[in-house]
C-alpha cells in the first residue's frame, strides 16, 4: 500500500483548468501520485469546491473567513493582496489559526505519511507546530516568496531556525534561495537543490513560427517574447528599456509580453513615453496551450528578473524551462536559479541585472546566434528537469527517510 502525501500549499488550482493560479504544486502531485497516495490541503477561495478529487488528487480547501470576503490568499500572491487591499491584514490571525487546524485535522483523518510544504511561511511554519503524537515526516520545498518574506519579520531567523530544525528533508528550487537561507538561520543548511520541473514532451512539438504567428495575429519579424507576472521583480521595465534600444537598430524586431499583475498600467505607460507602442504587445493573461503557441512563434526569450526594492528575487521561473522545452534561446538575468540553468552561449545568454544596456546587448546576441544548435543543446540541457526526474528525486528522498 502506498504511503500518503500530503501537498500543503497556499497556491493551488482552484478549479479544472485554472489558468491564472501557477500550476506547479498541481503537477508535482500529479508526478508523486506514481508512488504515493496524494492529497493537498490549500486555502479556499471564494467558487472553489471545499472538497474535491482533482484529476486524481484529492483536494481539501480550508475556510479562513466569511466566503465572499476571503481574499489573503490567490490573485497575485499574499503580499500583493495585502499591499491592494488593506482589509486583507485583518484576515491574517484567523487565515494562520484555521490553515493550522485544517492541517492537524487533515493529517490525523487521512493518517498522512509525510507533509510536503510548500513556502517556508505560511506553510513551512504552521507545519512546524504539529504536535508529536502527529508522526508524520515533514519535507520542506523552499520557494523565494516565503523566503525573503521571513527575511522581512523581525522573528524571522528564529522561525527559519524552527522550520529547519523540525524538517526531515529540504529542496531548494534553486542554490540562490539556499544560500539566502544559509545567511537567514546563521549555520549550514542540506539540502537539495532541485526546481520545479516541467512536461518538456509537451514543449518538444515543433511548428513553423510563421504559422504560429499568423494564428495570433502577430507581425513577421524578429519575435522576443516575455511571459510572466508583471511585478518588480520580474524586471520587466528594464527589458522595456533594452528593447527601445534594440528598436533603433531593428525594423524588424518587436516585443510580446504575455502575462498581468500589478504593474500592467504602469508598463503600458512607460511603452507609450519610450514610443513603442508598435512594437510592443501586452497578451494579457494565457492559459497553457497558448503559451505553447507563443512560444513556438517566438525567436527568443527574455526572463529579465531583478532583486526588487525589498530584497526579494524568484527561484527558478518555469517559463525559462519551458522556452529551452521549446527549444528556443533564453536572455536571463544573473540573479537567483537562472544561472543554475543557462550556460552561456550553450543554451542562452546571461546578462547583469537592471542593466538594459547589458540585457541588450545579450539579446542581440540571441538573435544572431546559432538557432539550430542553440535549440539542440537547450532540449538536451532540460530534460533533467522533466516531472518525471523530479518526481522521482522525490520518491528517492522521501523513501529514504522511511528506511
Amino acid at each position: 500500500m502506498n504511503r500518503k502525501l500530503l501537498l500543503f500549499a497556499s497556491t493551488f488550482p482552484r478549479w479544472e483548468n485554472d489558468t491564472e493560479i501557477p500550476r506547479f504544486v498541481f503537477e508535482l502531485g500529479l508526478e508523486l501520485r506514481r508512488y504515493f497516495e496524494v492529497y493537498a490541503l490549500a486555502p479556499h477561495t471564494p467558487g472553489a469546491a471545499l472538497s474535491e478529487n482533482l484529476e486524481g488528487l484529492r483536494v481539501i480547501r480550508f475556510p479562513y473567513f466569511p466566503e465572499h470576503q476571503q481574499s489573503l490568499a490567490y490573485g497575485t500572491g499574499m503580499r500583493a493582496s495585502l499591499k491592494s487591499n488593506p482589509w486583507a491584514y485583518a484576515q491574517i490571525p484567523s487565515f494562520l489559526f484555521c490553515q493550522w487546524m485544517a492541517l492537524r485535522r487533515t493529517v490525523r483523518k487521512y493518517r498522512i505519511d509525510v507533509v510536503n510544504s510548500h513556502w517556508m511561511i505560511p506553510q513551512g511554519f504552521i507545519a512546524s507546530l504539529l504536535p508529536a503524537h502527529l508522526p508524520c515526516k515533514q519535507v520542506l520545498t523552499i520557494h523565494a516568496a516565503g523566503l525573503f518574506a521571513l527575511r522581512r519579520l523581525p522573528l524571522g531567523k528564529a522561525m527559519a531556525q524552527r522550520i529547519v530544525r523540525r524538517s526531515d528533508l529540504i529542496y531548494s528550487v534553486s542554490s540562490y534561495n539556499r544560500q539566502v537561507l544559509e545567511q537567514l538561520v546563521d549555520e549550514p543548511v542540506t539540502c537539495r537543490i532541485l526546481p520545479m520541473g516541467i512536461d518538456t514532451y509537451y514543449y518538444e512539438e515543433q511548428k513553423d513560427p510563421a504559422a504560429v504567428r499568423a494564428e495570433l495575429d502577430l507581425p513577421s519579424g524578429k519575435m522576443i517574447l516575455y511571459i510572466g507576472k508583471l511585478n518588480e521583480k520580474k524586471g520587466v521595465t528594464y527589458l522595456l528599456r533594452a528593447f527601445h534600444a534594440i528598436a533603433r537598430e531593428r525594423a524588424d524586431g518587436y516585443l510580446v509580453i504575455v502575462g498581468s499583475g500589478l504593474l500592467e498600467q504602469t508598463l503600458k505607460r512607460e511603452t507609450r513615453q519610450l514610443g513603442l507602442e508598435s512594437r510592443v504587445t501586452f497578451a494579457g493573461q494565457q492559459g497553457k496551450d497558448a503559451v505553447r503557441k507563443y512560444l513556438q512563434a517566438a525567436d527568443l526569450v527574455v526572463v529579465p528578473s531583478i532583486i526588487d526594492a525589498s530584497g526579494e528575487t524568484e527561484g527558478l521561473p518555469v517559463v525559462l524551462l519551458e522556452a529551452l522545452a521549446s527549444g528556443k534561446p533564453v536572455v536571463a538575468t544573473r540573479v537567483a536559479g537562472a544561472p543554475d540553468v543557462i550556460v552561456e552561449g550553450y543554451n542562452g545568454f546571461l546578462a547583469e541585472p537592471q542593466n538594459p544596456e547589458d540585457l541588450a546587448h545579450k539579446i542581440k546576441k540571441g538573435l544572431n546566434a546559432d538557432t539550430e544548435f542553440i535549440a539542440d543543446q537547450a532540449r538536451e540541457s532540460v530534460q533533467k528537469y522533466d516531472w518525471a526526474m523530479i518526481g522521482k528525486d522525490y520518491r528517492d528522498g522521501i523513501f529514504a527517510l522511511f528506511e
